[in-house]
């Protein structure tokens, strides 16, 4: 496409800075005063002809579609930091440069919403965004009010969105500001290829059980630009499997969780919708014999994860049974594709529920902490 051929670009602002003039938002929820929402969001009002798998593809996707062009528009917004709403801003603010990076900005959206691997140039510049990041909120004083930390949050996108053409001119770049972490999914690549970490299936009820040596030590890693310790790291796992349904085992140390993926509107495939997991919680801690008990989140989490909290007494295969039981026979309890909410007949709460406001989502990033999880 030729420059004459474009959308005019569109400058970012905060949420706080639109003062109701209209606007596109992308990877988020319409607002009062937008005009078109490019957003994979559950019960997203974005145009059935531009839906793809990611915000950032439907943004390419509207770079091609003059008929969905916004000329009343004075402003792109989104009111969260990750690379897939990163991306997007920066497609519709500088649209000509961003159709030159097109494959590399779609897999660094991959690499931040779905933890799948797919260009390693792409993986080093998703990481390295995080750091850049943790780097940004560790040179600032929090605000405390929730309009300062909006405010904080644009300052924040704007100066990422700002870098990214330094990534993708200088992929090495990227790369020696995320090495630590790049090394954790190198260490979980040699441990699949060694056969220290297995994935099987997946098998009943679509599950795919990963299965983590006990001498494989956790790993510092990120997901949803938060710091978590794992077994092994996420993209290596989601890398090596499409199952959107995962089991993943580290000794007796267990955790279920459902991935990104089925959160949002996926358009490529059809995929299973989430079912509830506290009750499945309440069926493993009836079946544990040693005083473990499971913690589960609601489906409205992001990742909606049950795990144990120390050592389970549950075999494996007896584990893997009860979950496949429960996800085939229990209803579902989460509809992305739902235009009037996504829930299906189930409350959402917890910490990683929905919240109301700008998105209908809390998208709460740590500042410099660590969110430890269980080694499963």
């Amino acid at each position: 496409m030729t420059g004459s051929a474009l959308p005019r670009p569109l400058p970012f602002e905060g949420v706080e800075e639109l003062e109701g003039r209209p606007h596109v938002v992308v990877d988020g929820g319409a607002r009062p005063s937008t005009v078109l929402s490019l957003s994979h969001w559950p019960g997203s009002v974005t145009p059935r002809a531009l839906a793809r798998d990611l915000s950032a593809e439907i943004a390419f996707a509207y770079l091609r579609s003059p008929g969905y062009w916004r000329d009343d528009a004075e402003a792109v917004t989104n009111d969260h930091v990750d690379q897939d709403g990163l991306v997007s801003i920066y497609v519709l603010s500088h649209p000509g440069p961003a159709l030159d990076h097109e494959h590399v900005l779609v897999e660094v959206a991959r690499v931040g919403d779905f933890a799948v691997e797919r260009d390693d140039a792409a993986l080093a510049i998703s990481l390295a965004l995080r750091e850049l990041a943790d780097a940004a909120r560790g040179a600032r004083i929090d605000a405390g009010s929730p309009a300062g930390r909006r405010a904080e949050t644009a300052a924040l996108l704007d100066e990422l969105v700002g870098r990214l053409p330094e990534l993708l001119r200088d992929p090495e770049r990227a790369r020696a500001l995320c090495a630590a972490e790049l090394a954790a999914v190198d260490a979980g690549r040699r441990a699949l290829a060694a056969g220290d970490v297995t994935v099987e299936g997946p098998g009943q009820a679509g599950v795919a059980t990963v299965v983590v040596d006990e001498r494989v030590q956790p790993v510092a890693a990120s997901r949803f630009f938060d710091a978590i310790r794992a077994p092994v790291h996420p993209v290596v796992v989601h890398s090596a499997t499409d199952a959107v349904r995962v089991l993943l085992a580290h000794g007796r140390h267990y955790r279920y969780y459902d991935r990104y993926e089925t959160w949002v509107r996926f358009t490529s495939a059809q995929l299973p919708r989430r079912r509830a997991l506290p009750p499945l919680a309440e069926i493993l801690d009836a079946e544990e014999s040693g005083g473990a008990r499971w913690r589960a989140d609601p489906p409205g989490a992001l990742e909606p994860s049950l795990e144990v909290e120390g050592e389970s007494s549950i075999e494996l295969s007896r584990l893997g049974e009860l979950i496949s039981s429960y996800l085939l026979d229990a209803p579902v309890a989460w509809d992305p594709d739902a235009r009037s909410g996504a829930l299906a007949g189930a409350s959402v709460s917890g910490p990683g529920a929905p919240r109301a406001g700008t998105t209908g989502r809390g998208r709460l990033r740590s500042r410099g902490r660590r969110r430890e999880r269980p080694s499963a």
